[in-house]
């Protein structure tokens, strides 16, 4: 298994490139949990983490869902191919069917890669999709068939599956109505959407077809110093000096930990050389070549990443 995992992901909104967007556009509910890309074929179903890390027990999980997409007669009426990849994120849900916080539903995925996760946590778990990618073309980073029709066989496919869900998604005709739908979910507590083109390829890369409308900015940085604390922080850590992969970006974050994050990163181990997600406001202008962020917040510890952004991903 290769220690990278192909994978499309999205680029940061901004005015510019939303006028350069094609519309009408597929807009989806930016899922907020883990990136799962699961491998089927008639042999064996493969979950995948975005650095190769398979998902323990998670396709004993989804054994029945998974039995009914194999079987499904939109597989063999379409003369697609048998082996293919289901890319979406995995999220923990309440008993009322609503997805837990970030870190509280991450904390639970991360239990699948070292084997711990409980009963009643696996239970918790649904498999969000959103595309179909032949394995062989995943493998080989591009897969030219629209997206609408992509989409279209991932909703058929999972139409009648308890665990495995299609994303929330909503046509949109314009850039007004784009924003408009990412204002009306961040309201209701999620963290934004993303906008794809619907006639875009699958391509293994940071895509011009898929655009991310969220309130606040976010990127993923490497750690490279752990300072100390003052007041009542001395003997923890006080914040975390970050950088890009292109070093080009240089930020130190202070907020967004708990007393018990502080203590477990004032050792070394523990976070040094790791890639955490920051939020930030924007961007600030360089200062001797070097840019850093505007109100930047601690966002998680990217366990699922072992490369920080460069500048040209960072808006």
């Amino acid at each position: 298994m290769p220690d990278k995992i192909p994978c499309m992901k999205a680029r940061n909104v901004s005015e510019e490139r939303l006028q350069e967007f094609s519309f009408p556009a597929v807009s989806q509910m930016k899922a907020d949990g883990m990136r799962c890309q699961m491998e089927v074929t008639s042999e064996k179903v493969t979950p995948l983490s975005s650095i190769g890390r398979v998902y323990h027990g998670l396709s004993e999980y989804l054994e029945n869902d998974l039995n009914r997409i194999k079987n499904n007669p939109v597989l063999s009426l379409s003369q697609l191919p048998k082996a293919f990849i289901l890319d979406g994120e995995l999220l923990a849900h309440d008993p009322e069917g609503n997805p837990l916080p970030r870190a509280k539903s991450n904390g639970i995925t991360n239990k699948l890669g070292h084997g711990t996760i409980t009963t009643k946590e696996m239970a918790s778990l649904r498999f969000i999709v959103w595309d179909y990618i032949p394995s062989f073309h995943f493998w080989e980073g591009y897969y030219p068939f629209p997206y609408s029709d992509r989409l279209n066989l991932v909703t058929r496919l999972v139409k009648d599956c308890s665990a495995i869900w299609v994303i929330p998604t909503k046509i949109v005709n314009d850039a007004k109505e784009a924003k408009e739908h990412a204002l009306e979910l961040i309201r209701e507590g999620y963290e934004g959407t993303i906008i794809k083109d619907s006639s875009s390829p699958w391509e293994n890369r940071r895509s011009k077809y898929a655009l991310k409308f969220k309130e606040e900015n976010d990127c993923d940085l490497k750690v490279v110093e752990i300072q100390e604390g003052t007041g009542k922080y001395v003997g923890m850590m006080g914040a975390l000096l970050c950088e890009s992969g292109d070093q080009k970006v240089k930020v130190k974050i202070g907020t967004g930990f708990t007393d018990a994050m502080r203590y477990d990163f004032f050792e070394e181990e523990n976070i040094l050389g790791k890639i955490v997600r920051v939020n930030y406001n924007t961007k600030t202008d360089p200062q001797n070549g070097i840019h850093s962020l505007f109100l930047p917040k601690f966002g998680g510890l990217r366990t699922d990443k072992t490369t920080p952004d460069s500048l040209d991903q960072i808006n």
